[in-house]
């Protein structure tokens, strides 16, 4: 059976830190995000409160898309600053 293979490599440091910078930003987000969001989503009418899952959901979908985004363009800056590449980001403008 001889010795272990190893499938991977290891992943380089500056991957590892870009990564683990866009995963922070995306929470700080979704932690910023979610009370407007559900306040968002609230009624109030004759004096019951009924959530409005509508708005809920669509608010949602474009903060995930955010999200998403965002995040991409943390972990490719973070990526260029560690590795001294010329990129500023997902849009370098």
């Amino acid at each position: 059976m001889g010795g272990s293979r190893i499938i991977l490599p290891p992943f380089p440091k500056p991957s590892v830190t870009a990564l683990l910078e866009a995963l922070k930003e995306g929470g700080r987000l979704v932690l910023l995000a979610t009370l407007p969001t559900i306040v968002a989503g609230l009624s109030i009418t004759t004096g019951e409160i009924a959530v409005n899952w509508l708005i809920i959901r669509n608010l949602a979908l474009v903060e995930a898309i955010v999200f998403i985004l965002k995040m991409l363009d943390k972990g490719k800056y973070i990526y260029s600053k560690e590795t001294e590449t010329n990129a500023k980001g997902v849009l370098p403008f």
